[in-house]
This record gives C-alpha cells, structure tokens and sequence, in this order.
C-alpha cells in the first residue's frame, strides 16, 4: 500500500509537508506572520488530511479487491491475546483483517484480557475528534474524545463528498505532535511506552525509524533502555528485539542499533518471508 501512495503522490513525502505545517503553526506562536496565517496553515492542513485519507481508502479497496493482503491474514492469525501491535500507519487494512479473521481487539484497553490490543500512535483515517459530531452522525467511542466511523458510514460519506466536513485525525510524524485538543494520544503513547518496558519480545516489522520522528524515536529508546535495565536487575534475559524490514543496504538496522539497542537482530528481508507473514 505505501508504494502505491508514493506513485500516486509522485515521490512527495507527505510526512515532510505535514512536518512542515506543523512547524509553521508552532513558529507563528512566536512570531506570526501576515503570509501564512495559523488559520491558513490549519485549512491547508485539513485540505491535506482529507487528500490523504480520500487516496489511502482508494489504495485499501484495491488491495481488498485483488485480494493482495494474505500476508496480513498470516500476521493476525499468528497473534495472540497478550500480544500489543503498536503502529504508526493512518490506515485501516490491518483492523479489518482483524475484524475478517473473527479476531478480537481494542484500541486503548484489553476486552477483559481477551482482546489483543492496537496502539495507532499518529491517530487514523477513521477517527475524528468528537467536536466533530455535530456533522458526522454514527461514530463509535474508541476513546474518551476520539470517535471511529465504520467503514460502510467512511464510503459513504466520501462517495457524497462529505469528507471535507471532517478530516481525519491524525498527526505527523514530528517533534511537536500537534495532538489537536486531544488527550487521548498522549495516553496511547504512554500506554505504547510501557508496554515496551515490559515486553520479552520486540519486533519492528517495516519500521525505518525516521528521522523526522524525534519523538518516536526518543520514547522507543528509552523503553527499550528502561527494560533492559529492569531485567538486568532483577537477572533476567534481555527481550529479544527483531527487526523485519526490505532494506538492503542495511542503513535501517544500522540505525536501529544505533539509536536503540546494540541487539537488534534482523529476522529476513521481507516481510512476507518471515515468521509472521508466511
């Protein structure tokens, strides 16, 4: 699905822009400007996420419809309801698999302990904040402040040109994490942060660590330090930390263990060839 954004966007890193109207707003705190407004730059924003939401649902009914997604199917199965999927992708594919596998799962809590758990740390093209429930009805609860809209509701209202009326919430991969009046990230993030503490295993299946993501990259670190150091005192074995990624000039798990931990081990190049999604 990424490959298809990038062709359909032309190589344009949609992190980057968004990155950069981030910025932009933080700056105008300090020093605003009459050429780029903050009500410009959060139009432009809105415009943005709305773009990017239309195309991903567009790149998801592809998938769907040549049934390109097995190795997703692969994935879910091999889950279990102690595990905790933590991700930083916009899109739904890996929900509905979830959903399709008949396989329970929560977004911020375990069901009773029975539901594998779901971090979306940048938010989700079906998620909207609840101030816009005045003109988007059918909304599921995910958290205190954030809704989620059902699939068929999302095609609806893309196919009647609605989506402007509520963009997505989702935020970049920036420093700042402009959480747009929600808490609910922040507590997502804190959640994501000790399950790492405490996890015996810690795979990063496609995940580049960017370097745009200072954030990200600050709360991993630390986790993972905060584990290790855990487990030393009380003499128990480091966790083990795999890295699943097609990068073949190995700059990615150079940086893994750089930035994280000496003892990230690569599993393969594919991930379709690994232990999760054969």
């Amino acid at each position: 699905m990424a490959k298809s954004i990038d062709d359909a966007l032309g190589k344009v890193w949609v992190e980057d822009l968004m990155s950069l109207l981030d910025v932009s707003e933080q700056f105008n705190a300090r020093l605003p400007t009459t050429w780029l407004r903050s009500s410009r730059i959060r139009n432009l924003r809105s415009q943005l996420l709305v773009a990017i939401a239309d195309l991903m649902i567009d790149c998801q009914v592809d998938a769907e419809t040549r049934e390109t997604y097995a190795y997703v199917d692969r994935f879910v199965k091999r889950l279990w309801p102690t595990d905790t999927v933590i991700t930083f992708n916009w899109d739904v594919l890996l929900e509905r698999r979830l959903v399709r596998n008949g396989i329970a799962f929560g977004y911020k809590s375990r069901d009773k302990g029975q539901a594998i758990q779901l971090l979306k740390l940048h938010g989700s093209i079906d998620w909207r904040h609840g101030e816009m429930l005045d003109s988007v009805r059918h909304l599921h609860q995910v958290h205190r402040q954030l809704f989620q809209l059902p699939w068929d509701r999302l095609m609806e209202l893309r196919q009647g040109g609605h989506l402007n009326d509520a963009p997505p919430y989702v935020v970049p991969p920036t420093f700042f994490k402009d959480l747009q009046g929600s808490t609910d990230l922040e507590e997502l993030w804190v959640t994501a942060f000790r399950k790492v503490v405490l996890a015996d295993e810690i795979h990063f299946c496609g995940y580049r660590l960017p370097p745009e993501d200072m954030y990200a990259r600050s709360v991993l670190r630390r986790a993972i330090r905060q584990n290790l150091k855990d487990r030393n005192k009380k003499g128990r074995p480091a966790p083990t930390i795999t890295l699943v990624n097609p990068d073949e000039t190995g700059e990615v798990l150079i940086l893994m263990r750089k930035f994280l931990d000496r003892s990230v081990k690569p599993e393969t190049d594919r991930f379709e060839l690994s232990r999760w999604g054969r």
